[in-house]
């Protein structure tokens, strides 16, 4: 097979015009999805060409790297209404996460926080203010990439930076799962459908598959 990797060049350079020209913060985030959707379709199509039987084109999968990055710095925009409320409470997990919440958004001009790769900063505060109130705590480590092998090119790029951390507390004989950067699966760059199917690139977040299942809408 042939590859044509005139096609996948000039696919990465549109996404380099895109990501240096149009990509900002202050972009309308319809403008931002309907881009992305032609360079995920685009991708799908150009990958039959890019394949030789046995792996894809170093070029597909640095295309794909350049996706990952424009990702990255896409505007913050979440797939369901969230607000960062601190109701204090007698509850003192509850007054826990209220304080470690504002000490992660201090300092931030932001009005809606980004908490992609908070979790081990937002964990460590947890446990501080645990370690205070006499509870017990436990860090919990998840790492859902079970292959090494199926890592896309920014996955590699970020090693074993990838893994998500949580709060395990224990209070009056009960133990709680507390995670105050999970919102982060539900960001609009990382939950778009038109992801799935695209070689090299993983696929959604959690936050996509949740909200297909009202019980888990709870």
């Amino acid at each position: 097979m042939v590859t044509r990797s005139g096609d996948i060049n000039n696919l990465a350079i549109e996404m380099m015009r895109f990501q240096y020209e149009d990509l900002s913060s202050h972009m309308q985030i319809n403008h931002y999805i309907e881009k992305m959707n032609i360079f995920y379709n685009e991708l799908k199509r150009l990958s039959h060409e890019n394949y030789d039987g046995s792996s894809l084109s170093q070029d597909y999968k640095k295309t794909v790297g350049l996706l990952n990055d424009i990702e990255w710095h896409a505007p913050i925009h979440y797939i369901c209404h969230v607000e960062d409320e601190f109701v204090y409470s007698e509850n003192i997990i509850t007054e826990i996460i209220n304080i470690a919440h504002e000490e992660i958004l201090c300092g931030s001009l932001n009005k809606i926080f980004d908490y992609t790769g908070h979790c081990g900063e937002a964990t460590c505060k947890i446990k501080r203010l645990c370690e205070k109130f006499g509870l017990e705590h436990q860090i919990i480590e998840i790492n859902p990439l079970f292959d090494k092998k199926s890592y896309s090119p920014f996955e590699e790029m970020l090693g074993d930076s990838i893994r998500h951390y949580a709060s395990l507390i224990k209070l009056n004989d009960k133990k709680y799962l507390v995670d105050i950067t999970y919102r982060q699966f539900f960001m609009i760059n990382q939950n778009n459908i038109n992801r799935i199917g695209v070689p090299y690139l993983n696929s959604c977040n959690p936050g996509f598959f949740m909200l297909k299942n009202e019980s888990y809408k709870k």
